[in-house]
Formats: structure tokens, C-alpha cells, sequence
């Protein structure tokens, strides 16, 4: 008999929780990736915002601004997929576990829910601060989700994911060096900052 579906409120809030039976039964209820993909979205947009100090600096246009945030929550989108590709590749050489790669975008999307709060970053003064904190955070969610999906002990839990950001470090720097390129080529045209009226464009 499968698990009955939990509320997408009841899961984001076991998540923030820490509940280790929040992620494994997600992992194996009916919701699907829709979630983590949500909650992935939706942690990108707020992280953009709360880095997003040159938008507002330069006045950029609506439209420029809402590219803006939009190219920076598909990044955020794309590299924690990465992240959940080297988990699984990690999971796999090193310890023998098979699990879906769905099931583990799952868990590292859920696991990335206190990133819905990546906007307070903003926040004058307590800007970094608040930062580190959703860093620690997502981090123990990452650990705990997967502990709890994969079935490890806390020594592999660590050796797992120290392997699989070593993974992803290099994924991204052989991969993500052209998408960066193009990401820096392309955002000074999007924060490029409007012309006053009647002023000459050279």
C-alpha cells in the first residue's frame, strides 16, 4: 500500500524542520518532482532578489529586472540539479546504493526549501549573516534528507556528500565555465541602467 500523499505546506514545513520522515516519505509518496522543482524555482527568484543590489542600483527597466531574476533562478535551478546528479553518481561508486535520480531531486530540492528565505539577504547589516544561516541550513537538510532516503550511516552520510560537491565543483567548472561566460556577457546589458530623458545614447 503507498504512502498517503502529505500537503505540499506539511512537507516544505517538515523540511524546514529537519524531520528526517518528511524526506523519506516524499521520496517514495505520489507528489512526483513537482515540488522540488517549485521549491527550486522559487529559492532561485528569492535568491536572485536578495542579490540583486545592482539591479536596484542601476534603475534598471522592469522588464530588464525580471530577466534579471529570472536568468539568475534558472542558474540556481540548473546547479542544484547538478548537485543532485553528483550526489547520485557519488551514492552509486562509492557505496553501491541505487536509487532513481528522480528520487534524489526530490530530496535535494526539499532539502532547499529554507533557500525560500534567500531574500532577507538583502537586508541591510544582517544581509551575510542571515546568508551563512541558510547555508547551514540547506546543508544539514542535504545531509539529513539523504541520510534518511539513501539509508546511511552518518560517516558515509559525510563521505557521500563531501564526494558529491567535489563532484559538482568540477562539473561546474568544466560545464558551467561557457554559462558563466555567456552569464557575464549578458548582465551588463540587463543592468544597464536607463537613460535619463532627452539624453544622448554615444
Amino acid at each position: 500500500m503507498e504512502p498517503t500523499p502529505l500537503p505540499y505546506g506539511s512537507l516544505i514545513g517538515g523540511a524546514l524542520a529537519l524531520d528526517p520522515r518528511t524526506f523519506l516519505t516524499y521520496a517514495n509518496d505520489g507528489h512526483g518532482a513537482t515540488l522540488a522543482l517549485v521549491i527550486l524555482l522559487l529559492s532561485g527568484l528569492s535568491n536572485a532578489l536578495g542579490q540583486s543590489v545592482a539591479l536596484f542600483a542601476s534603475r534598471a527597466r522592469p522588464w530588464r529586472f525580471a530577466l534579471g531574476l529570472l536568468t539568475g533562478a534558472l542558474v540556481f535551478t540548473l546547479s542544484v540539479v547538478v548537485w543532485g546528479l553528483a550526489l547520485d553518481v557519488a551514492a552509486r561508486l562509492l557505496l553501491g546504493r541505487d536509487v532513481a535520480f528522480t528520487t534524489l531531486v526530490r530530496v535535494v530540492g526539499l532539502a532547499h526549501a529554507p533557500r525560500l528565505f534567500s531574500f532577507l539577504t538583502f537586508t541591510p547589516y544582517f544581509g551575510s549573516g542571515i546568508g551563512v544561516i541558510l547555508t547551514l541550513w540547506t546543508y544539514l537538510a542535504l545531509a539529513i534528507g539523504s541520510r534518511a532516503t539513501l539509508g546511511l550511516e552518518r560517516i558515509d552520510t559525510l563521505l557521500v556528500l563531501g564526494a558529491a560537491w567535489l563532484l559538482s565543483e568540477a562539473i561546474a567548472r568544466l560545464v558551467g565555465r561557457p554559462i558563466v561566460a555567456l552569464t557575464r556577457r549578458i548582465r551588463p546589458r540587463i543592468i544597464q541602467p536607463r537613460a535619463p530623458r532627452g539624453a544622448r545614447t554615444p
